[in-house]
């Protein structure tokens, strides 16, 4: 999946309207930069704003501020710059950004994706076009034009012009039809006027299909933007074989040899040359013993055969072996024989030589979680220590004055044991980490600061639980964009809704919920995939096992993902079938541990009917610890 970074041109000397930042006028009962980012955070893996005169204002919305690097900000193609800066060493790997005005509240919902198909994988820069003409400033820019824009803007004689920069660079275009009404959309607030229009495109009444209210995330367009958030690399180091369970591999293995280094015999029997079976009637005389660990110092002379065990090597000239239970040996005139059955056919019994592993055979990967076959494999080829990633430190924050700690604190009204913790560190542990309890934290801005600053220093990952919402006591959004960066994820999804992201230094954050139905799926669907990432894992969907519904939804809420707890049961004809849990309340931890997985309900779905297919998420899948 092609990356692409959304990148704001707030610009920001405020040179209009008042000497207010355009992107931060009032407009609907928010500023008019909000709107925009409703519409455009859906449709890209990460964000950023341009912006040069009043960047903490800007920072308040969660999103990186990047600054000009030029001189006297020359216009909108200085913020372009700034921003592909920006996503070269924020987002490795992404193909280049999409650029909006902040003044421009009403763009399509699919502007990026026709702007990326029209521009060849990628490779070509695409200005928007609609009925009033060309907006090159709503554009997609290859990350590859960072240095002839740089050139373009330092030349002597340059132009500050966007359309000039696109159209020398072979720039595409893409035509966007009006909105409902008729209106533009790529309409910009300039004057008075066009924010007091703005504000009557948004006034309740109006047939408006983009109507402001929660936009929110997909889960598919979460885990996009999870999966191209930057993370700092792991430190690496080596391990005995014996410590390798769980472990992240930090390099490739390969077969220095084969495996087995030789044929060798797959049961206890007799080998023979199968070219003497028919000669000899399948009578062979015995003349050597093989135990695993010895070999035959002579080939096998013509009619005769050797007793061999089980991965002892064949001796030279053997090419099969008769399983000891199908023969019948014996002595006549003092001479050892036995018989073998005629019908075996050539190389019965016999492993090859590198059957289980040729040399040069790449074994294992890089992001690789050691398994115990995975052991078994290393040890197979000699090796006795690995190369792996360092455990990352993680710290569980619980949040609020209502939590209680079991066997410190006695109850009280209005007071709940904290359960989140052991839910959490138990799901923890199964990833590549060392957990460390940070306790509970009140619901006071200054003691969170000072817990979160103080925790960062000696962690590599801080998981909150509770304090993430938009509630009057819920302080870490406003904590993490004191002490470094924030961004929220409001999502599409029941239960959950909300995850906050941040970063101290080099640290990063995880807020949860603060139930804890909706904290375990929550660190299950995205906190434990963005774990693995920073501990230097390799992570790949889990597996969706498809079974019928044992349930009944007649109608459900479209438009959000719906991830229910259930059981596994057998139907009528003996499959199994997924049964829902009867109460489906957020708080419900017997829920929990009655389910043996999620039932998902994709965003489309307005009904489920007995018997319908259903993709089933078992816990297993989702990395919870048996």
């Amino acid at each position: 999946m092609t990356t692409i970074i959304g990148c704001i041109l707030a610009g920001g000397l405020a040179r209009r309207l008042g000497g207010v930042d355009k992107g931060l006028l009032p407009l609907a009962g928010q500023p008019v930069l909000a709107h925009l980012l409703e519409r455009l955070a859906p449709q890209v893996a990460g964000l950023l704003i341009n912006a040069n005169g009043d960047p903490a204002r800007f920072a308040r919305f969660g999103l990186a501020v990047v600054p000009d690097t030029l001189p006297d900000h020359p216009g909108p193609l200085a913020g372009v710059l700034a921003g592909l800066g920006a996503v070269r060493a924020r987002w490795p790997g992404a193909a280049g950004l999409v650029s909006v005005p902040a003044d421009t509240p009403f763009i399509p919902p699919d502007l990026v994706r026709r702007l990326l198909a029209a521009s060849g994988d990628g490779q070509h820069p695409v200005m928007a076009e609609s009925a009033s003409g060309l907006h090159p400033a709503v554009a997609y820019w290859p990350l590859a034009l960072e240095a002839p824009l740089r050139s373009f803007l330092t030349a002597p004689s340059s132009s500050r012009r966007v359309r000039d920069m696109l159209e020398g660079a072979g720039a595409r275009t893409v035509r966007f039809e009006p909105l409902a009404g008729g209106d533009d959309p790529f309409f910009n607030i300039n004057t008075a006027g066009d924010l007091a229009e703005a504000a009557n495109r948004l006034a309740p009444g109006v047939d408006d299909c983009l109507r402001p209210g929660p936009v929110r995330l997909t889960h598919e367009a979460a885990l996009a933007r999870l999966a191209a958030r930057p993370l700092p690399q792991p430190p690496t180091t080596e391990v005995p074989l014996a410590d390798a369970l769980g472990r992240v591999l930090a390099g490739p293995v390969t077969a220095p040899r084969d495996v087995p280094a030789a044929d060798t015999a797959a049961v206890d029997g007799y080998a023979f040359r199968h070219g003497d079976l028919d000669p000899a009637g399948g009578f062979f005389r015995l003349e050597a013993r093989l135990a695993a660990g010895h070999t035959g110092e002579a080939a096998l002379s013509p009619w005769a055969a050797a007793r061999i065990f089980t991965g002892a090597v064949m001796p030279a000239g053997a090419d099969t072996v008769a399983m000891q239970e199908d023969c019948a040996s014996g002595i006549e005139d003092g001479v050892s024989f036995v018989r073998v059955p005629l019908s075996l056919r050539k190389g019965a019994n016999r492993r090859r030589a590198g059957e289980d592993l040729t040399a040069g055979t790449r074994l294992l990967e890089p992001g690789d979680r050691l398994r115990p076959q995975d052991l078994a494999a290393l040890a197979s080829i000699g090796l006795d220590r690995i190369p792996v990633h360092a455990r990352l430190r993680l710290g569980l924050l619980s949040t609020g004055d209502e939590l209680l700690r079991p066997g410190l604190d006695q109850p009280r009204p209005g007071g709940l044991y904290d359960a989140n913790h052991f839910l959490l560190a138990g799901l923890a542990a199964a990833c590549p980490v060392t957990v460390t309890d940070l306790g509970i934290c009140g619901d006071r801005r200054d003691a969170l600061q000072l817990a979160l600053g103080e925790a960062a220093a000696a962690h590599d990952l801080i998981v909150t639980s509770g304090g993430a919402s938009h509630g009057e006591e819920d302080h870490l959004v406003a904590v993490l964009s004191a002490l470094g960066q924030v961004e929220i994820l409001d999502l599409a999804i029941k239960p959950g809704r909300r995850l906050v992201l941040g970063r101290i230094g080099d640290t990063d954050v995880i807020g949860l919920p603060g139930n804890p139905v909706a904290a375990m799926i929550s660190f299950l669907l995205y906190a434990r995939p963005l774990i693995l990432r920073r501990a230097g894992a390799t992570v790949t969907p889990p597996h969706r096992l498809m079974v019928a519904a044992g349930f009944s939804l007649p109608s459900r809420k479209t438009g959000r993902r719906e991830f229910h707890r259930a059981r596994l049961v057998p139907g009528p004809d003996g499959t199994l079938v997924a049964d829902l849990y009867a109460r489906s309340g957020s708080g419900l931890i017997s829920s929990l541990r009655a389910a043996d997985g999620l039932v998902e309900l994709a965003e489309d779905v307005a009904s489920v009917a007995p018997g319908a297919p259903v993709p089933f998420l078992s816990f297993a899948a989702l990395g919870v610890p048996a």
